[in-house]
């Protein structure tokens, strides 16, 4: 399943996405839900440029993507930036949705920050400017 832009609504074509992503280093797992909250996408790709470049080209511009913190979210952070999509880091710890369920998948934690995000109850972590990552001593 994937997400099919319709080029009326908006630059990107379409309206403003919910998109929850559990990142691993060789792997992510992407979950996308509509204003309503319902799933319009799932989807699992390599965690490379490329996989990133055709992820990001099928979503709208407006769209707001949730990632918990983990040691691979820098690189991440920074494309997303680029791309002009507002990118919006989890506190592990305080996504106690993720952290205490009894079956974690990666298709029910993407899932879990999406929704989260969409209500706008994601516990949040503080993402550094750009300048503070680019410092060698941060």
């Amino acid at each position: 399943m994937s997400y099919i832009p319709d080029p009326t609504t908006n630059k990107k074509g379409g309206e403003k996405m919910y998109i929850g992503i559990d990142l691993h280093k060789e792997t992510c797992y992407a979950t996308t839900l509509d204003k309503e909250g319902e799933i319009v996408d799932r989807r699992e790709f390599k965690n490379d440029r490329e996989e990133w470049e055709k992820f990001v080209e099928e979503i709208p511009k407006d769209s707001k993507v949730a990632i918990e913190a983990c040691s691979y979210w820098y690189p991440v952070c920074d494309f997303l930036e680029e791309r002009g999509i507002e990118m919006v880091l989890s506190h592990p710890s305080k996504t106690r949705i993720i952290a205490e369920g009894k079956i974690k998948t990666d298709k029910i934690d993407s899932k879990n920050l999406a929704m989260l995000l969409r209500a706008d109850f994601l516990p949040q972590s503080y993402i550094p400017s750009k300048e503070i990552r680019d410092c060698e001593a941060f």
